[in-house]
């Protein structure tokens, strides 16, 4: 990618309207002010009502303890470490971050380089209940094709792998239809995600 955003497309669903987004290499400090002061409050806010309502925490959104301040500064200025946000409206509705020194897994891809996607996040208002949303559709899908055409980018031909949260797995293996490579005992007993270049050319020309 260039230093110049990236306009992508989403949905607003109370519209129905397909919007334009803009989607920025680096998170930069007014995005983190952004997730600070937008997105906390809300994820707090919806913690805390689950809290109370005696949900078990199995249960609440499994993304609430991340923290992008700490995510960001703990890889700056690394090699083949990259952020990416993606804006719509006047607001941060996403962020994503990429490592680039991982090996694939998959049987017929084993050892070759791949795109890793290290987190990836929609606002709250983005998410279906127990938040207000989806406000906006469309934007895990976006930055996961912008992982790919990173991919495609270093010449990794489209190769991208994950862990994913339990919440979050239908749609890695659903709609972008990775391969499900099973739990991964070394990493929080996650489940673990790739796409082969097959795959990615599939996910890139529904896009």
């Amino acid at each position: 990618m260039t230093d110049q955003p990236q306009t992508m497309h989403i949905k607003k669903n109370t519209t129905g309207a397909i919007i334009a987004a803009e989607v920025h290499q680096s998170i930069q400090d007014t995005d983190l002010l952004d997730w600070q002061k937008t997105w906390q409050p809300e994820v707090n806010e919806v913690i805390q009502k689950l809290g109370s309502q005696g949900v078990p925490s199995k249960n609440w959104p499994q993304s609430f303890h991340w923290n992008w301040i700490n995510k960001v500064r703990a890889t700056e200025g690394l090699l083949g470490q990259e952020t990416f946000s993606l804006r719509a409206e006047g607001q941060l509705q996403g962020l994503m971050h990429l490592d680039l020194t991982k090996s694939a897994r998959h049987a017929s891809q084993s050892g070759k380089p791949i795109v890793y996607v290290e987190y990836l996040e929609t606002a709250p208002w983005n998410r279906a209940p127990p938040f207000r949303g989806p406000l906006f559709s469309g934007i895990g899908s976006v930055l996961t094709a912008i992982a790919i055409n990173r991919s495609f980018e270093e010449e990794f031909k489209g190769r991208i792998g994950l862990h994913s949260l339990p919440q979050s797995e239908d749609f890695y293996r659903n709609t972008v239809k990775m391969t499900d490579l099973g739990n991964d005992l070394n990493y929080l007993n996650l489940r673990y995600f790739e796409t082969t270049p097959e795959q990615a050319i599939a996910f890139a020309e529904r896009k």
